[in-house]
């Protein structure tokens, strides 16, 4: 409905008398760009982020598992057993940990394989080894926090969404809609098609329609004012 109104009255000339109009018209489309961009935040896909996310945590646990084991094989067979104690983790240590706790983890474990790999010996640790490690860890770090917060802003743009249609049909109703009254007198078909398009249809929902109210319709727009068109993603 608002995309309807907001492409009936752009391209209208029967409104260009009434003072106000302008101002209160730009209003109304900055709160549909709003909208549109708390939908375009709300529809951000969250699996494939999910996906990279797992993906650097599987490489970062493998290769710090793998420096983890080599470092507690040194360290027990030349009687280090402080380090040898500090080692001794296995998958299921990662399992249990938390989300944002297996990056932490894996940094801990690898400053102990640190202490190890600064003795001399054959314990195989080399500085491209730990360096690696060190770059799956800060990968891995980057992408949880990064899925975290999609997570908190498709949440926060789903509540401010309730707010923004709310500020939107209060701009409709008391700052367009009383404007427009006088239009029923001096251009009767505009002002009927106008409040044809403001009516809001309530029809059961169907698989069809349900599928039709993923789509973000484009908004016309006047010579004056930028074009609006939205890239709605399907959820």
């Amino acid at each position: 409905m608002f995309a309807a109104a907001h492409a009936v009255l752009a391209s209208a000339t029967e409104t260009s008398d009434i003072p106000g109009f302008p101002a209160r018209f730009a209003t109304f489309t900055t709160q549909l760009v709003e909208i549109a961009a708390l939908e375009a935040r709300q529809a951000n896909p969250l699996s494939y982020q999910i996906a990279l996310r797992n993906e650097a945590l599987t490489a970062m646990i493998n290769a710090t598992l793998a420096l983890t084991g080599a470092a507690l094989s040194f360290a027990d067979a030349h009687g280090l057993e402080t380090l040898a104690v500090k080692l001794r983790v296995a998958p299921a240590d990662f399992d249990r940990a938390r989300l944002a706790q297996k990056p932490t983890l894996a940094k801990h474990l690898l400053t102990e394989v640190k202490l190890v790999a600064a003795q001399p010996g054959d314990h195989g640790l080399t500085p491209a080894k730990l360096e690696h490690a060190e770059q799956l860890i800060e990968a891995a770090t980057a992408l949880v926090v990064a899925s975290r917060t999609t997570v908190a802003a498709k949440r926060a743009a789903t509540e401010n969404l309730v707010a923004a249609f709310r500020a939107t049909q209060t701009v409709l109703e008391n700052q367009l809609d009383p404007l427009l009254v006088p239009l029923a007198d001096t251009h009767p078909e505009f002002y009927a098609r106008y409040r044809a398009v403001r009516e809001i249809v309530t029809r059961p929902a169907t698989r069809e329609t349900t599928a039709a109210a993923g789509e973000q319709p484009t908004l016309a727009t006047p010579a004056t004012t930028p074009a609006l068109t939205t890239d709605k993603q399907a959820a």
